[in-house]
């Protein structure tokens, strides 16, 4: 009579003592967390937690689903965004970046939190700091060499971080660097560029540019193939790839072999183009408190001859290497996406496209503790892998 009775409250305290069983073992032992840049025990709990079942999520959500567009949001992203959604927050972070030394702190954080809840892989067999020179200045690189029974020399990936060309380093994208050279069994090269607003437009694609270049023209000496090169990044950085590729078809440059995008933007954000940017507009990752300050820092001037900006896919598209493309549901650039797809196949450009419709902007940063985060990740980095892995060694196919 009593169980019965007591029921729901006995099942409930049970799953809370055998969850908080789990978390304090799993952040005692610190299970998994290599690459670890000084987490407290508070950080690793917190992504312990994260990782429990979809469940666990479901039944703590304020609201019913978020259901937009005929896409319903994963339940571990509703709860972040319920827990973390305000105007005030916004504010605060925005009047950061507007500080030198809140822009220092911000940048920090984003470089130490990005990683935490990135799904962990095995460790590599080499990961290199480099400093190269670039008609921009000089810039850090890392070279990720995976451990593989795959014949060298490997092929490589030239990846670009995202954080709206405000914030993020090679630091903030280190453990997705190395996911994609695990499961493709490629070198990552990862590049930094320069910041807004520091250094204006068009400082953060000129520096793309370059670093792809030295790549290409280097890939030999730490034990790449060079007729196997691909152009990848997240949200500035796939944007900062595009222009990469379309800068070497102008130029009469080595051009890559494949691109890899994630979540790109193609175009100014807010000309009506896009539904998504409406749709999507507040609460879901890219606010337009950031979105207005990356425009506000890029171009102090106004935009004037921005046109590499504004006309993205009036280019040479049809000179564009292969492509993948990823796309999440709730998020403001999910139409680019799907006109960047539209407009290459259009032009004739192969296209792997995958959308993730439960997914937010930034999905990459929750590939270790959301499920579906997981598979995009994965997935991605094996397509990756199989088209640059199926071309002729040694053989530059344009």
């Amino acid at each position: 009579m009593f169980f019965r009775k007591h029921k729901r409250w006995l099942l409930g305290a049970g799953l809370a003592v055998a969850i908080g069983a789990v978390l304090i073992a799993d952040a005692l032992q610190v299970k998994g967390l290599t690459h670890d840049p000084g987490y407290s025990l508070g950080d690793k709990f917190t992504v312990r937690y994260l990782g429990l079942p979809n469940f666990v999520f479901e039944m703590q959500l304020k609201g019913p689903p978020e259901v937009i567009d005929g896409q319903t949001l994963h339940p571990k992203m509703q709860y972040l965004f319920e827990k973390h959604r305000s105007p005030e927050a916004s504010a605060r972070y925005e009047a950061m970046l507007h500080s030198e030394d809140g822009r220092r702190l911000y940048r920090q954080l984003t470089d130490s939190h990005w990683p935490l809840r990135t799904k962990v892989t095995k460790e590599m067999a080499k990961v290199e700091d480099r400093t190269i020179r670039t008609p921009g200045g000089e810039l850090g690189i890392r070279i990720y060499t995976p451990q593989t029974r795959k014949p060298g020399p490997l092929p490589v990936l030239t990846y670009f971080h995202g954080g709206a060309y405000i914030f993020a380093s090679i630091d903030a994208v280190d453990r997705y660097a190395r996911l994609i050279a695990n499961e493709a069994e490629v070198i990552v090269v990862s590049g930094n560029y320069r910041l807004a607003p520091e250094h204006i437009y068009p400082a953060a694609l000129e520096d793309g540019a370059a670093v792809f270049q030295w790549v290409a023209e280097n890939a030999e000496g730490f034990g790449g193939d060079a007729s196997r090169i691909a152009v990848g990044g997240d949200s500035a950085g796939a944007s900062i790839s595009l222009y990469a590729s379309l800068h070497a078809i102008e130029t009469g440059a080595r051009v890559p072999d494949y691109q890899l995008l994630y979540y790109p933007s193609i175009d100014l954000i807010g000309t009506g183009k896009y539904p998504s940017e409406e749709l999507f507009k507040f609460g879901y990752g890219l606010d337009p408190w950031i979105v207005d300050t990356a425009i506000e820092f890029l171009f102090p001037d106004g935009f004037g001859p921005a046109e590499d900006v504004k006309a993205l896919l009036q280019r040479r598209l049809a000179e564009l290497p292969a492509s993948y493309v990823g796309t999440a549901g709730f998020d403001i650039l999910r139409d680019h996406g799907r006109a960047l797809v539209a407009a290459l196949g259009t032009h004739g450009v192969p296209v792997t496209y995958e959308h993730y419709p439960s997914l937010a902007h930034n999905y990459l940063e929750h590939s270790g503790t959301i499920d579906d985060a997981e598979r995009a990740a994965v997935s991605s980095a094996r397509i990756l892998g199989t088209f640059l892995w199926s071309l002729p060694d040694g053989v530059q196919p344009r």
